[in-house]
């Protein structure tokens, strides 16, 4: 320098800052957001039903990759993410295990973010079971044991939906059965794109106006959680009456999914089967929503004309799938 003393300079070197990936790191960020235990069964000659169980995880934090060289199932399934088909997990994405890769693309088709097969010879319990998730030589990230009665979600219990954390960006304990419901099948997704499309190939069904059951289409399974109730039948629409001080009213009450987007439910009302009228005037929402916990509340509507003001009156739910 101009002092007359010399300095040296070495070579450049990158250097990137990054958060190490500490049991408390995984704790706080890996959630296991789907479990799929008791999937609905194939279409014939497709396997067996548990070839389509699935684990789902994400990884919440908004900043930092996770590695999962050190991650593995060791209670339920055995799964090691190293030398996986996926080892590092960046902010906001999912990864999946699966019981079979075959069958699982057969249904969800590929390019989804599945790690790898657990063991051949392991399956989840339909019944429930441990399920953990360590790191290291095995510390639990997620050690809880799930079930199929109440008060855990009876209808993930191969009805089709899969048993999915509520919110995972809480970073909930995964011990506590409230902390999951049945929800739609959404593998390495958070269900956004087309719903009832996914969850109509995953009941290996094309056509919504099909009959999933006598009398009822797939597209109206769908949208009253039919699926989701133990009792798919049970779950139809029922008509009644209810008294109000001006007399007493037609009603309709029905199930309605509280995430179809893509569903609009139309009350109608008639008094000779056709010329079938809707909206307000004519009908109208009545009560309060009740939560299902299922992911599908009953509401109750009732026709607006007071029963002695017709010689008959009929009601209706229309569903339409936007």
């Amino acid at each position: 320098d101009n002092s007359g003393r010399w300095s040296h300079w070495s070579a450049a070197y990158q250097f990137t800052a990054t958060m190490p990936n500490d049991l408390e790191v995984l704790q706080q960020n890996l959630m296991i957001t789907e479990v799929m235990y008791n999937p609905a069964g194939p279409p014939p000659a497709s396997g067996e039903e548990q070839d389509f169980e699935y684990l789902e995880l994400r990884n919440i934090s908004s900043t930092v990759t996770l590695d999962l060289t050190d991650v593995r199932f060791t209670k339920g399934v055995d799964f090691d993410f190293a030398g996986s088909a996926v080892t590092s997990l960046p902010p906001g994405a999912f990864v999946l295990v699966v019981k079979s890769i075959a069958a699982f693309e057969e249904r969800y088709g590929s390019g989804l973010p599945v790690a790898g097969e657990w063991e051949a010879e392991d399956n989840l319990s339909n019944g429930g079971e441990q399920i953990k998730l360590s790191y290291g030589a095995g510390t639990a990230i997620h050690d809880f044991e799930y079930d199929d009665i109440a008060p855990w979600p009876g209808a993930a219990d191969g009805d089709g939906p899969a048993m999915a954390l509520i919110d995972p960006f809480s970073a909930p304990d995964h011990a506590l059965a409230q902390s999951w419901a049945a929800a739609d099948a959404s593998p390495g997704t958070d269900g956004a794109g087309d719903p009832f499309g996914d969850w109509l190939a995953s009941q290996g069904a094309t056509d919504p106006m099909q009959d999933a059951l006598p009398g009822m289409s797939w597209l109206m399974m769908y949208a009253i959680g039919a699926d989701l109730a133990a009792d798919p039948m049970a779950a139809l629409p029922e008509a009644g009456f209810a008294d109000d001080v001006d007399g007493k009213h037609l009603t309709i009450s029905f199930r309605r999914r509280m995430d179809a987007e893509q569903v609009s439910y139309i009350v109608e009302t008639s008094t000779v089967l056709d010329g079938w009228q809707s909206g307000g005037g004519v009908v109208e929402e009545t009560g309060v929503p009740m939560d299902n916990g299922d992911g599908t509340e009953t509401v109750t509507y009732r026709v607006v004309p007071t029963v002695d003001e017709d010689d008959a009156r009929f009601i209706r739910l229309r569903v339409v799938l936007e």
